[in-house]
C-alpha cells in the first residue's frame, strides 16, 4: 500500500467525519485501520468502506472482505446490526484509474454493494452516481486542507461509535400506560357529560368544572385543573385524543410514564391559567392545553442532546413541528382557545428547554441508568398531580352538582323584603341578584353559565290587591295596556292574553329577545304585591326544563 494513499485516506476521513464549522459532519467514522475506514452517512442510509489502494491495482475481493470483517468485528453488536442493514458503498482511495463493474462480486452479504474510487488528483468516480453525501466536498478539502491529527481522528471515531451505538440501542418498546390512562379518563368524563345533561351544554360543562377567569379569581381554583378533562362534543374529544395518541405515546416512551404524566398535568394548569387571565369572561374546556404541552416538549427535546439520539432528532423535529404548526394555525379559527393552546405550549416547552423534564433521565441508548431516588420522587409528584386533578374534579362536582340537570327538583325560597315565596330549581337561590327598576324591585335567580333556566321576579308593593271580579277587571286593563305599550327590546310572538295559572289570572306575554332567546313572561297580583315573572330558557336546555315554564309562576305565593 502506498503511503500517499494512506495519508489521502486519513484526509478524506477527517473531511467527512469532522465538520469544519463545528456543525453536523457528513458521516460518522465508526472504525479505522491503517489501510481502511468504515463510516456511516449522517442520515444512516449507507455504510461506506474506504480502502487505501495500491499504486498498480485495486484491492481484490479477499482484501475487501478482510477489511470489512476486520473493522466490523471491533464494534458492539448494535453497531454491527445497523451497518449490516444498510446499503454498502466500497470506495477505493488512491488507486489506479481502472473501470469499475458495479456488479463486481464481493462477500458483503451479496446485496446492496456499489463501488467507486477517488484518485490522488481528486478525481471522483462512482459506479452509480454520487451515493455518499458530501464526498465531493470532502475530497476537495482533503486536497487543500491540512491533514487531521491522530487525536482528531480518534475523537471523531469515538463520536461516531457513540452516536451509532445510541441509535442501535434506541428503542421505544413498552406500553404507554400514562397515555392510555388519560385517554380512558377523557372518554369516561365525556360519557358523564352526556349522562348529566349534554356534552355540548354550557351548563353541564360549567357545573363539571369548566374554566372561567372570573370564577377562578373569586376562589374557585379547582377549575384550572378540572377544565382540562372536559370536552364540548364528540368531535372535540376525538380531536384531542388523536393528538394525544399521535405525539403523547412517543413522548411517554422517551421520558417515561411519570415524567410524562407530570408534564401533562402541569401543562393543563399552565394553559388554563393563561386562558383565565386573557379571557376571564369565557368558558374554557378541553385537553388541548395538555396536548400542546406534549407538542412543545417533544419539539424542544428534538434539539437537546440529552433528549434523543442525534440521528432521531431531525425526524422528531419535523414530525412534531409540522403538527404543531398546523394546530397553531387552527387555533386562529373563531371559538378556539388560542390562549389555552399557547399556555400549554409554553409550559411544555419550558419544562423541556430548562432540562427539568430530562433531569437525570434514564436513557438506555446512552448506557445511563438514571437515579432510582429521582424516579421515585417523580412518581410521587406525578401521582400527587393526578390526585390534585381528581380532587379538583370532585370539588367542581360537589359545588356544581351537574347531576341536578337530569331532572328539575325544586325548593321553596322566600323572596327577601317581601311577603312572597316561590319555587326554584334546587341550589339556584344562592345565585341571587337584586336590581332596582324604578319603583319595582327585580329579584334575579340563576346564572346563565350554570343554569338552563333563569327566573326574574319583579315585585311592586301595594296597600291592597284586587280580588274576585275586581282582579279580573284589573288584569284585563293590564292586558290592554301591554297591547298599547309592548315591552321594549322584545319581539311579541303572539298578542298578550289572559291565562289562569295556579287558580289566579295573569297576563301572559310570549316574547323573544333580539338574539332569539325565548322569554315567556307573566304579570299578575299575589299577596300584597304586583308581580312580574320573566323566565329565560337556554336554547340547549333539556325538555324537562323547558316544557312547562308556567311551573315557576304557579310557585309564586303570598305570605
Amino acid at each position: 500500500m502506498d503511503e500517499p494513499a494512506q495519508q489521502f485516506l486519513n484526509r478524506i476521513c477527517g473531511a467527512l467525519a469532522i465538520a469544519p464549522d463545528g456543525g453536523t459532519p457528513a458521516a460518522m467514522l465508526v472504525e479505522r485501520s491503517e489501510r481502511a475506514a468504515l463510516l456511516v452517512t449522517a442520515a444512516a442510509d449507507a455504510a461506506v468502506l474506504l480502502i487505501a489502494s495500491g499504486a498498480d491495482a485495486l484491492p481484490d475481493n479477499s482484501t475487501v472482505r478482510s477489511c470489512w470483517f476486520d473493522l466490523t468485528a471491533r464494534d458492539a453488536p448494535e453497531i454491527v446490526g445497523i451497518v449490516k442493514g444498510l446499503h454498502r458503498e466500497v470506495i477505493f482511495v488512491g488507486g489506479p484509474d481502472i473501470p469499475l463493474d458495479p456488479r463486481r462480486p464481493t462477500a458483503l452479504d451479496n446485496y446492496g454493494v456499489t463501488f467507486g474510487q477517488v484518485l490522488l488528483d481528486g478525481t471522483l468516480k462512482l459506479a452509480e452516481g454520487q451515493v455518499v453525501p458530501g464526498l465531493d466536498r470532502a475530497v476537495a478539502r482533503a486536497l487543500t486542507g491540512p491533514s487531521p491529527t491522530a487525536e482528531a481522528l480518534r475523537a471523531a471515531e469515538r463520536a461516531g461509535e457513540r452516536d451509532l451505538g445510541e441509535e442501535g440501542r434506541f428503542s421505544l418498546d413498552g406500553t404507554p400506560w400514562g397515555v392510555a390512562g388519560i385517554a380512558v379518563a377523557i372518554a369516561l368524563l365525556w360519557f358523564l357529560e352526556v349522562l348529566w345533561g349534554a356534552s355540548e351544554s354550557t351548563q353541564t360543562l360549567a357545573r363539571m368544572g369548566g374554566n372561567r377567569g372570573e370564577w377562578v379569581f373569586a376562589g374557585e381554583w379547582w377549575r384550572l385543573l378540572a377544565a382540562g378533562w372536559l370536552h364540548s362534543g364528540i368531535r372535540h374529544a376525538v380531536g384531542n385524543l388523536y393528538g394525544l395518541l399521535l405525539l403523547g405515546i412517543l413522548l411517554e416512551k422517551l421520558v417515561g410514564t411519570w415524567r410524562f404524566l407530570l408534564l401533562y398535568g402541569v401543562s393543563i394548569a399552565g394553559s388554563e391559567l393563561l386562558a383565565a387571565v386573557v379571557g376571564p369572561e369565557q368558558l374554557g374546556i378541553g385537553a388541548s392545553g395538555g396536548v400542546f404541552g406534549v407538542m412543545g416538549a417533544l419539539f424542544v427535546l428534538s434539539f437537546r442532546s440529552d433528549g434523543l439520539p442525534r440521528l432521531e432528532r431531525k425526524a422528531v423535529a419535523i414530525h412534531s413541528g409540522v403538527y404543531l404548526a398546523y394546530n397553531l394555525l387552527a387555533s386562529l379559527l373563531p371559538g378556539v382557545g388560542m390562549a389555552a393552546h399557547l399556555g400549554g405550549l409554553a409550559t411544555g416547552a419550558l419544562l423541556a428547554a430548562t432540562g427539568v423534564l430530562t433531569l437525570r433521565m434514564p436513557r438506555p441508548w446512552a448506557l445511563f441508568d438514571g437515579h432510582v431516588w429521582l424516579e421515585r420522587t417523580l412518581a410521587v409528584l406525578a401521582v400527587g398531580s393526578l390526585g390534585l386533578h381528581a380532587a379538583a374534579l370532585g370539588l367542581a362536582w360537589q359545588q356544581g352538582r351537574p347531576w341536578d340537570l337530569e331532572s328539575v327538583e325544586v325548593e321553596r325560597v322566600t323572596i327577601p323584603g317581601t311577603d312572597l315565596s316561590c319555587d326554584l330549581p334546587r341550589g339556584m337561590a344562592k345565585r341571587h341578584a337584586v336590581r332596582q327598576l324604578g319603583e319595582w324591585t327585580a329579584h334575579g335567580y340563576g346564572d346563565p353559565w350554570v343554569d338552563p333556566v333563569l327566573v326574574e321576579v319583579s315585585v311592586l308593593g301595594r296597600e291592597s290587591v284586587p280580588e274576585g271580579q275586581a282582579l279580573a277587571a284589573q288584569i284585563e286593563l293590564d292586558r290592554q295596556d301591554f297591547v298599547a305599550h309592548p315591552p321594549k327590546d322584545r319581539k311579541a310572538l303572539q298578542p298578550p292574553e289572559v291565562v289562569t295559572v295556579g287558580g289566579r289570572p295573569w297576563v301572559f306575554l310570549d316574547l323573544e329577545s333580539t338574539d332569539g332567546e325565548h322569554l315567556p313572561r307573566w304579570f299578575g297580583y299575589v299577596g300584597k304585591s304586583a308581580v312580574d315573572v320573566e323566565v329565560s330558557l337556554a336554547p340547549d336546555s333539556d325538555d324537562d326544563w323547558t316544557e312547562d315554564p308556567e311551573r315557576w309562576v304557579r310557585g309564586v305565593r303570598g305570605g
